[in-house]
């Protein structure tokens, strides 16, 4: 599963404790995934899911047309969508 490096730790908990690996991404100046520098470097890629940090939304339309793009199921925490 794909990862904000910069996430609240029980974001991780949640993907370990799901018996799923995290694969960890760069953020961006915001804190959230940096939509400009994702890349799928493994094929047990799956899934993606979108973090907020400190009141800052990712971009939920784009990484959603990005995730299915890439044959990838989007998650958003309920949180993020405004």
């Amino acid at each position: 599963m794909l990862v904000p490096s910069f996430t609240f730790s029980g974001t991780i908990n949640a993907i370990v404790q799901s018996n799923l690996k995290p694969v960890f991404c760069e953020v961006d100046e915001s804190l959230i995934l940096d939509i400009n520098k994702l890349s799928i470097d493994s094929s047990d890629l799956k899934m993606v899911i979108a973090v907020g940090a400190y009141g800052n939304l990712p971009d939920i339309e784009n990484l959603g047309k990005w995730a299915d793009a890439n044959g990838l199921v989007f998650i958003i925490a309920p949180e993020d969508v405004k």
